[in-house]
Formats: structure tokens, sequence, C-alpha cells
């Protein structure tokens, strides 16, 4: 679940001469052409590439296409020439995003009660999957955060059987770990990519995860299940590479609500209890889920396409390259 950012870059090569600021006040020498940087056409940039009707200038959308051409116009205009693909301005980047081709659908059964948990109520997709899955009272298992840290001597997922069953693990890491109360964004315990890792070494075959109560400090107070359709109109992107350097397929991964978690845990306050245990290790606590059966259709497939990075380059006379660069796009309307 990655993100990746288009370029527009500026090739300055061989420059004479490479200073910090517009004036040196050591030597008397000013900027060359520092006056013809104004604040007005600074403001015409901005108000265009941030104006509502570029929508955010999400990747892979039409109005990304459009600021990469504008920006393409203005290196043009002063001076500088194309450095892309075949003596063009442009560089095009594969990128892909996985997506549902039908609603999905999960239920499960515990004893003689069957529930139906419904989508964008009780489940969100986190971004799709490159592959469907049909589950048929299938096994499903609890694995704590499913975070393993050999650092702080915690690790929830060893022992936990889920071949071929799906996983229900609770978002972000252990409560404790919080820092001044306040969770840390960049921990790698965290990163969904890497609990989605974890799982399916263990035999996973999908996940679904739920934000713990616990979890939701002072800087936190989103209870709600993000809006599906905002995952749908910006998922996350991933570099459309070769077969031979593409990692292996993700499972699919659900959030789910608080309330679907306590069902499947149980009963209401089953989702706290059991993460309150886990946040002082006490795995000992770990529900028995083994004679519960769910069912699951989510039938996905990836979707390719390309959007472009500007390159260009000004040219100078000694043997040296500076590379300035910013991204074009932006984040959208939607999923972040």
């Amino acid at each position: 679940m990655k993100t990746f950012k288009l370029l527009a870059v500026a090739l300055l090569l061989t420059l004479p001469v490479v200073r910090i600021g517009a004036n040196d006040k050591a030597t008397g020498l000013t900027a060359p052409n520092i006056d013809s940087i104004t604040e007005a056409d600074m403001r015409k940039d901005v108000y265009f590439m941030a104006s509502p009707e570029m929508k955010g200038r999400e990747t892979l959308r039409r109005e990304a296409e459009i600021t990469a051409a504008y920006v393409r116009s203005r290196l043009e205009h002063v001076g500088v020439k194309p450095a892309g693909e075949n003596g063009s301005w442009y560089q095009q980047v594969g990128l892909k995003y996985n997506t549902w081709e039908q609603q999905p659908s999960i239920s499960f059964t515990r004893g003689s009660e069957t529930h139906e948990l419904k989508y964008g109520e009780h489940f969100v997709s986190t971004g799709g999957a490159s592959q469907g899955l049909v589950i048929e009272a299938g096994g499903i298992a609890f694995a704590g955060y499913a975070v393993n840290d050999t650092e702080r001597a915690y690790n929830d997922i060893e022992g936990v059987d889920l071949q071929g069953k799906v996983a229900l693990i609770l978002r972000y890491e252990p409560s404790p770990w919080r820092q001044g109360g306040r969770r840390n964004p960049f921990s790698r315990s965290a990163n969904l990519n890497v609990k989605e890792a974890l799982c399916r070494a263990a035999g996973a075959v999908g996940i679904l995860m739920v934000t713990g109560p616990e979890s939701l400090g002072a800087d936190d107070n989103r209870r709600d299940l993000p809006s599906p359709e905002a995952g749908e109109k910006s998922p996350p992107l991933a570099l459309d590479l070769p077969a031979a350097q593409q990692g292996e397929a993700g499972v699919p991964m659900f959030h789910i609500s608080l309330s679907a978690a306590d069902a499947l845990l149980g009963g209401d306050g089953e989702t706290r209890r059991i993460q309150q245990a886990f946040d002082k290790s006490e795995f000992s606590e770990r529900p028995d889920m083994s004679a519960m059966k769910l069912t699951m259709n989510a039938s996905g497939k990836t979707v390719c396409g390309t959007c472009p990075n500007v390159a260009g380059k000004i040219e100078g006379e000694l043997d040296e390259w500076i590379i300035l660069g910013a991204h074009h796009d932006h984040l959208g309307l939607g999923y972040f």
C-alpha cells in the first residue's frame, strides 16, 4: 500500500558556479536573473495548481496530466530544454492499483446463528486486492496486533494457526507503546504492509482489521469507518513493475467496525477486553474462534495506467549535475 509521487524535474547540467543564496555578501555576487522571480508568477502557478477545478491533482487522474502539461509549458517558456524519454519532456511511469469487480460480502456463523456484515457499515476495503477470494465455511483466528518486535520481546502472532484462515487483527500497535499519549505514525509494527506480510507468511488468506477502543487517543477520536467511496476513488498506488521484479501478491484486507469485531469475538466489550489483555502481553486471553465459520466473496482485479514525470535541463560548461525536483501530483479528494 504505497503511494508514489510524480516529479517535475529540472536537471541543471554542468553549471559553472553553485551558490547557496541569491546574494553572496562575501563576494558581492548576485544570482543571475533573480529579479525575474516575482510574487505574481508564483501566485499564478500556485493558484492554478491548487484551484478547486484541479480536484487535488490525484495521480492517474486527468488533472495530474493537465498539471504535468502546465509544468512543461512553464519550463519551456523560460528556456529549459526537454530531458525526457526520446527527446520529449516526459517520462511515462507505469502505476497500478487494486479494486473490486463487485461489492465484497462477509458473513459468519456462531453456533446456529448466522451474522452478515454490511459493506460500508460494518466493513470497508483498505485498498482492494490483486486476486479474488471466495471462502465457504472457512476458519478465522485472532492474531492480536500482528506484531513481531524482537527489541520489545513482543510477538503476538507466533504460534497462531492461520493456515488457510482469515486473520482478525488489531490496528496500530500495543497502546502502552504510545509516546506522550500519542501513536507513532511511522512505526514499523503499525505499518499495514508489515502486518499483511506477517499474516500472509503465516498462511492467512484474508485479513479483517479493527481499530481497538484503546487505540483511540486524544489525537484520534475517529471511531467510524472511512468512507468506502473514498478508498475506491483514491486507492493506494504501486509501481507497475515487470513480473520478475514484483513481490508476492497481497491478501484481501478489510477494515471492520468495532461493533463487527465485538460480534465476531462474542459480544459487546469483547474487543476492548481482549485488547487490554494483549496490551499487557497476556496472550493466554486469545479467544478461541475455532468453532466459527466465515463466508467471504471478494472478487478483485488490478488496474494499470501511466502518469508522466516532467523532465527538463539547462546545459552548462562543467562536468557537474544539479538535480531539482518536486511532485506535481497530489492527494486528490479521497483516501488520504
